[in-house]
């Protein structure tokens, strides 16, 4: 492999060793992957820092020189981690070998992301359940469980991970604050401007349901002029759940032209 593979998660993802889990293995086979949780998710704690797309890309950057990796990195980022991933190639650009989205999220999405109140309810809600106990409450009586483990075939290790760490980290205020500022960060992003001709992989799944997802998908490869877009027409926004085998080949072909 030419350069660490770098994997980050999307927003809200409360385990990302987990999430990461179908594709990490294989991934493996090909050099050394690094997961990255952020502050808030995983085993990771609480940030007492700003949740700007500079600060967590700084923290990004900053961990991998104090854990020992060397660039060049390929980073690879799920849903909103492509906008932390962006930024680390236009901060250190000279430290990134190639980008590879997961149905990523590109900065105007971000720069034009909305909710609305009943979303921002659920969403208040369920951060409420987990701080008074509830959450807890209803996962012992096992009435929750099977909305925490939604990955097929997980280990049973794993699916008792993801549980604890829905019960643990569930839409914490770091989530939070990242949702808040993802207006603003998609901001930052666009104004760091173009990525010159830096390989990038966009995996996209087109169809997941999500409003015109196509053009957002256009938007990221139209980042480089050095893009190539493999489509899973089938695939929900989770890629890496529905065709793990499919990702890890693509990525793997990927990080093979590279070098």
């Amino acid at each position: 492999m030419t350069g660490t593979l770098v994997m980050t998660a999307g927003s809200g993802t409360t385990t990302p060793y987990a999430d990461f889990y179908p594709i990490m293995p294989g991934l493996q086979q090909h050099g050394r992957v690094v997961l990255y949780e952020r502050p808030g998710y995983g085993w990771s704690e609480a940030a007492d820092t700003p949740r700007d797309v500079d600060t967590i890309a700084e923290e990004l950057h900053h961990l991998l020189a104090a854990s020992g990796e060397l660039p060049p990195y390929i980073l690879l980022g799920h849903s909103m981690g492509a906008l932390e991933i962006i930024r680390f190639a236009q901060l250190y650009p000279e430290e990134v070998a190639g980008l590879i989205f997961l149905d990523g999220t590109s900065p105007q999405y971000a720069r034009d992301f909305s909710t609305n109140w009943v979303a921002d309810i659920g969403w208040n809600a369920i951060a409420t359940a987990k701080h008074i106990g509830l959450l807890r409450a209803l996962s012992d009586m096992n009435l929750i469980n099977g909305m925490f483990v939604d990955i097929d075939d997980l280990p049973e290790e794993l699916k008792k991970l993801k549980i604890i760490m829905a019960l643990r980290n569930a839409n914490n205020p770091d989530m939070k604050e990242e949702r808040q500022r993802l207006k603003e960060n998609g901001l930052a992003v666009l104004r760091g401007g173009s990525l010159g001709d830096l390989a990038i992989l966009v995996l996209s799944a087109p169809n997941n349901g999500y409003p015109n997802w196509a053009n957002t998908q256009n938007e990221l490869i139209q980042l480089s002029n050095n893009s190539q877009q493999i489509k899973f027409e089938q695939a929900g926004h989770y890629i890496h759940h529905d065709a793990p085998d499919k990702v890890i080949s693509s990525i793997a072909s990927f990080i093979t032209s590279l070098q």
